[in-house]
Parts: structure tokens; sequence; C-alpha cells
């Protein structure tokens, strides 16, 4: 596993499970306890990030989805730890577009803050916009399938322009980009696909 994993499981669960009727479902449960082991295992957490964040109850949960989108992690990271392409692309482009700016303000690990956050939202909204339809179409109706096939091709193009947000967000969110041999301590190896299923059959 490596950070996007995490990525992609924050961006499901503040989409999906987020909401505190939701908090005590078990997929909900199950992502949030993946999303901290995760974020524990790349060392987003100091210790007592750890320790404030083991109660699993919806004010915590809420807290934890909130440290990791704001960029509250980065207070356990350094300025020199930052994944040097960042750097280097956020140089590249002030010194292109804003040449005034970019050799009267250095960067500063604020920039990479702020970097983050806007990006992570822009992230999600996005996250949302291609998410797969959900349910069966009732009937047929010819102006209803175009504007689904519209959107379709729209959805397609914007996954396959996707990776340089990813990336970013990754290099930002774990700078040494590792790779987990196994899963960590704590992360339940659960069929989300089949507890989905069976959530949903008794609840809706």
């Amino acid at each position: 596993m490596t950070i996007k994993d995490l990525l992609y499981k924050v961006l499901d669960y503040r989409y999906e499970w987020a909401a505190k009727e939701l908090n005590n479902s078990e997929p909900a449960r199950i992502r949030i306890a993946q999303i901290k082991a995760l974020a524990q295992a790349f060392g987003l957490f100091s210790n007592e990030d750890a320790k404030k964040f083991a109660k699993d109850d919806y004010v915590t949960n809420a807290k934890v989805i909130e440290y990791i989108v704001v960029g509250h992690f980065l207070h356990v990271q350094s300025f020199e730890k930052v994944h040097p392409l960042v750097k280097e692309k956020i140089l590249a482009f002030t010194k292109q577009h804003y040449p005034s700016v970019h050799d009267a303000r250095p960067l500063r690990f604020g920039d990479i803050r702020w970097l983050f956050n806007d990006l992570f939202i822009y992230r999600q909204k996005l996250y949302e916009v291609t998410y797969p339809f959900g349910g069966m179409l009732e009937g047929f109706s010819a102006g209803l399938y175009y504007g689904r096939s519209l959107q379709h091709e729209l959805n397609d193009i914007i996954e396959k322009n996707i990776s340089e947000i990813d990336e970013t967000l990754a290099m930002i969110l774990d700078p040494e980009m590792r790779q987990l041999d196994a899963l960590p301590q704590g992360y339940p190896d659960a069929d989300l696909d089949s507890i989905d299923h069976d959530w949903l059959m008794e609840n809706l």
C-alpha cells in the first residue's frame, strides 16, 4: 500500500460516510479505522495525536479527517523534508508567471500547507463529479441516457488528467513515497464491497 491508498480512502469517506448519522455504521467504522491505521503508518500522527485520535466517536473521527484535509499533519514534518520535486515545481511556476514575487519572496512552509489544502478541496470536488453513477435507471429515456453519456465522456477526460494532482498531494503527505509491504497495525482487512452491499440491503 502507498500514501495514495490513504488519499483515496479519505476522499471516499468524506463523500459517502462522514455524516453523523452514518458514524456507527459498519462501512464507516471500518473505513475510518483504515484511515487512522494508514495515517499512523505513514507518520502523519505524532504520538500525542495517535492517543487523541484513538477514540471511535463522531467528533474524534471528524477531527481526524479535518487534521488530514487541512494539512495539520505537516506539524510533524519540516520544510527541509518537503519533497524536493514539490518545491521545484512551485518555484518554476512562480519564476515563469510571477518573476517579481519569485525573486522577492522565498518559498515558505506555509505555502506547502495552503497548496495541500486548496488542492485537496479541489480534488474532492473532482472525486464527487467523477464518482460512478449508482442505482438503475428506471425505464428508458433517450434524453437521460444521452445526457449520461456526455457526463461519462467528460469524466473520462478528467480521470485521465488527474494524475499530477494526486501525485502532488501524495508527495506532500509522504515525502518519502513509501510502499508498505504489509498491512499496518490496526488496519481492518475487510471486504468492503460485501459489507457495503449487506449494509445497504438492511438500511435502504
